[in-house]
């Protein structure tokens, strides 16, 4: 995997979770599908419908593929569905080896550090703990602090101000689209981790 990590010292650190630290996005977009399929989907949610929405919240996204394909599925239940899904996954989720470490010097280092992602409190705290992660981030900002998801810069804007860092003084490590522009709107470099999904 060939990412560029700064050279350049920022003040803040902030990282996505899912594709970025953790390997995880396969397992997301098998739990999306066979939500979808469970709940009547009819559209073909294939790997790059999945990349469209990385980084959204789970109910925007059900929202979105119902204006998007004209489907009439509940945001409600097939979100609850996909985390029923994804819980039996994720204990079994793999880090990104060369982020993780990257993280891991930065938080020895004693350089301040965040984890913002798009994903629900509980799942983005087992997902770390899968990775042996979970604790060792000051501040973790999920989809359940935020009103808007990304490609909205808000979350990332809370990270910064959770950490007491001005947005142009942060950098991002992000893997999907959606991350990437919520960066660029937030006034922040970015790093890009190469997206990884494998049809499970």
């Amino acid at each position: 995997m060939d990412i560029q990590f700064p050279t350049k010292e920022y003040k803040g650190y902030i990282f996505d979770c899912d594709g970025t630290l953790a390997d995880s996005m396969s397992m997301h977009y098998v739990a999306w599908r066979r939500a979808l399929a469970q709940s009547g989907a009819k559209f073909d949610f294939s790997p790059e419908c999945f990349q469209s929405v990385a980084g959204i919240g789970h109910e925007e996204t059900v929202e979105i593929f119902n204006e998007k394909f004209g489907e009439q599925l509940d945001p409600i239940s097939v979100s609850e569905l996909k985390h029923h899904i994804y819980e039996e996954l994720v204990d079994s989720i793999q880090p990104i080896p060369a982020v993780v470490a990257f993280a891991e010097a930065m938080i020895n280092a004693g350089r301040l550090t965040s984890v913002a992602s798009g994903g629900d409190r509980e799942m983005v705290h087992r997902t770390l703990k899968a990775i042996g992660m979970d604790g060792r981030f000051p501040y973790v900002v999920t989809q359940n602090d935020v009103r808007r998801g990304k490609p909205d810069p808000e979350i990332f804007l809370l990270a910064a101000k959770q950490m007491g860092v001005a947005p142009e003084d942060c950098v991002v490590f992000e893997d999907s689209p959606n991350g990437l522009k919520a960066a660029e709107l937030a006034g922040m470099d970015s790093v890009v981790i190469p997206e990884t999904i494998i049809e499970l």
